[in-house]
């Protein structure tokens, strides 16, 4: 599922869970006044939510978004977890 980024030069926030997933992304508006409040909303709820924050380019955000860990794999699909 690709997505559309204007510009595509700037940055996006990674939401990254203890076990490494990417569960949650936010673009890097911050040069609009606007986007800092959004920015910085989305970031407090990645905080709250208990994902350490990592700061990239727009083509690594679409490269590493969805990326799962087997146990997320395995509870998106339904499938019992193995030891």
């Amino acid at each position: 599922m690709p997505w559309k980024i204007p510009g595509d030069t700037g940055f996006s926030y990674l939401g990254i869970a203890a076990c490494g997933c990417v569960r949650a992304v936010t673009i890097d508006a911050s040069d609009d006044p606007n986007g800092k409040k959004e920015l910085a909303k989305d970031l407090a709820r990645f905080v709250k939510s208990g994902y350490r924050l990592e700061r990239v380019a727009h083509q690594e955000a679409r490269d590493r978004y969805g990326f799962d860990c087997d146990e997320h794999k395995a509870k998106q699909a339904g499938l019992p977890l193995t030891a």
